[in-house]
């Protein structure tokens, strides 16, 4: 026997009695596909994401998840829908049970109502302040770290500095001091807002949005 017949026996004596040895044989079904990928993760329940206060219109919602074989995919749905930022974005695949929303809707009646002395009235709403005065305002600006709501109206007087918490309003606080021939009024805001300050009924009106 010579050297090439004796591999070719060894060669078919290996590979067993398959027919083929490239295919494989009738009655073992398919593979199974195994991945530790799906086993360290939790079952989603529920998550949410709060936006910063400067959000006002959701664009698009892009999960990113992982496939079977470990690859990574996205999706994304387009969006352009106005958003009220208090309210945080939920994710579920279960219907939770009804939550509490702190949504700040714009009321008829104010929230609050400040009296100071004979010259100025405050009437606080979720989102806007009327100002009810015959004092002359002389400027308005806003300020950051925190957003405040600065107001300055002229008048010569004495008085004692005031300050006051708020509720059930996007403005948390209030402050009136008095300076030289005028005195402010500050008004912090619980996030970053376009305000308008504008003359109106027997004052002025301060709006954010």
């Amino acid at each position: 026997m010579n050297k090439v017949s004796f591999v070719l026996i060894m060669v078919a004596t290996l590979l067993g009695a398959r027919v083929n040895p490239f295919f494989m044989e009738q009655g073992l079904g398919e593979l199974s596909i195994t991945s530790n990928h799906l086993k360290s993760y939790p079952p989603l329940k529920n998550a949410s994401l709060t936006l910063p206060s400067s959000a006002r219109i959701l664009k698009q919602v892009t999960v990113k998840f992982i496939n079977i074989d470990g690859s990574v995919g996205t999706k994304t749905i387009m969006l352009s829908n106005k958003i009220d930022w208090h309210v945080p974005i939920f994710i579920s695949q279960a219907f939770p049970a009804p939550v509490k929303l702190t949504s700040l809707k714009q009321a008829k009646q104010p929230v609050s109502a400040i009296k100071f002395h004979k010259f100025l009235t405050l009437k606080i709403f979720s989102s806007s302040v009327d100002f009810l005065t015959k004092d002359k305002n002389i400027r308005y600006f806003k300020m950051i770290s925190p957003y405040r709501a600065v107001l300055d109206f002229k008048r010569v007087d004495n008085f004692l500095s005031f300050d006051k918490q708020l509720k059930k309003s996007i403005f948390t606080n209030v402050s009136i001091g008095n300076h030289n021939g005028y005195y402010r009024v500050v008004l912090q805001l619980d996030g970053d807002y376009h305000c308008s300050f504008t003359k109106a009924g027997q004052g002025y009106k301060l709006a954010c949005f």
